[in-house]
């Protein structure tokens, strides 16, 4: 989990005005997949929903 605030704080410092679309924060969440939680994601809406493992 602290891989995943790291890479967040990273990102956000890097480009402070883009907005995360939902792909771009699949993308991210798909590299931290099986190691913190595991997701699901749905196409009503472009949701994804997160479980913790």
């Amino acid at each position: 989990m602290k891989n995943l605030i790291n890479q967040i704080k990273r990102r956000a410092k890097i480009d402070e005005v883009e907005i995360c679309g939902t792909n771009a924060l699949y993308k991210l969440l798909k590299e931290f997949e099986n190691k913190s939680f595991k997701f699901v994601r749905n196409n009503n809406h472009n949701a994804f929903i997160i479980y913790p493992l």
